[in-house]
């Protein structure tokens, strides 16, 4: 699979690697991203929590996310868990 090395999409949906300006495959960064879709419908809030996007990029780096409510079913939690990983090589995709 071919590698990427563009900066594209909002700071709160990038994966680690896009953020980090690494080569990233495009399908893998895109699964950590609907790992971020999943946990913003489910909350109504983005995972990443900090007071400038220097700290939330940091929180993205590290995979520092919120925790999702009691009422988010197993699945789902177990779900995201497995999209919102640093390690693209490890992530669901």
């Amino acid at each position: 699979s071919k590698t990427l090395n563009t900066f594209v999409g909002s700071l709160e949906y990038c994966s680690p690697e896009v953020i980090s300006n690494i080569p990233y495959n495009g399908m893998t960064s895109d699964c950590f991203s609907l790992g971020v879709v999943l946990y913003v419908l489910s909350t109504g809030l983005f995972p990443w929590y900090g007071n400038s996007n220097r700290k939330r990029m940091e929180n993205v780096v590290a995979c520092n996310y919120g925790p999702l409510p009691s009422n988010v079913s197993d699945d789902l939690r177990d779900l995201v868990a497995r999209l919102i990983v640093k390690d693209p090589t490890k992530r669901l995709s």
